[in-house]
């Protein structure tokens, strides 16, 4: 069960840098190993700050993203085809550069440049110079946000971390003291009552003879 808990953990890091909802699939593993190992290990306020966590990490992505749109003079459907765009080019930047995270990252702020500047351009129909800095605008928050939820992403595996540490050490079996050598047992005394023959001589001579 746990070979499965940490690989969601690490998954859920990976869809961070993709810039899916990868801190609710942490969220999602600790609520399922909570109730399958008998609500043991976790508990509810552990939970519940995590869910906290995973809402801001959330917050934090969509403004980082928004700003950097805004900033650059983006529209809100920029925004959106930014956010397609990252998905996009992260799934293709991951074999195409097969460098671990540094593929998938790469892969996600180009597809966020290139479906915010594409949609500038051929949706909006602005100058090429104009969709293009919106596109960079849009990258610059995309990475924001895709580090700003990868942050929060870290801070929840290391809580999960701690208190699955925390709870191990609390399980370690106490030591069982030795047990005392056997000693052999005392040999029971004999109660028989030790009678000592008498000897046929003296028994006869206290008999008169005829």
């Amino acid at each position: 069960m746990w070979l499965f808990f940490g690989f969601a953990v690490v998954a859920g890091l990976f869809l961070d840098i993709v810039g899916l909802f990868g801190n609710w699939l942490i969220l999602a593993a600790v609520i399922l190993a909570y109730v399958f190992t008998g609500f043991q290990y976790f508990n509810i306020p552990v939970i519940i700050f995590l869910f906290i966590l995973a809402l801001a990490g959330e917050a934090l992505e969509s403004i980082a993203a928004g700003y950097g749109a805004k900033r650059y003079g983006g529209a809100k459907g920029a925004i959106i085809a930014a956010l397609v765009g990252s998905i996009a080019g992260a799934i293709l930047g991951t074999p195409l550069i097969p460098i671990p995270v540094v593929g998938t990252l790469l892969g996600a702020c180009l597809g966020a440049f290139f479906g915010a500047a594409g949609y500038e351009m051929f949706v909006m129909e602005k100058e090429m110079g104009v969709a293009l800095r919106t596109g960079f605008g849009a990258a610059l928050g995309r990475i924001g946000g895709v580090f700003a939820k990868l942050f929060i992403g870290v801070v929840m595996v290391a809580v999960i971390a701690i208190t699955l540490a925390v709870q191990f050490q609390g399980d370690d079996p106490l030591p069982v003291e030795a047990p005392a050598p056997a000693t052999q047992p005392a040999e029971a005394e004999s109660t028989a009552v030790r009678t000592e023959p008498i000897p046929a001589i003296g028994l006869l001579s206290r008999f008169p003879t005829g």
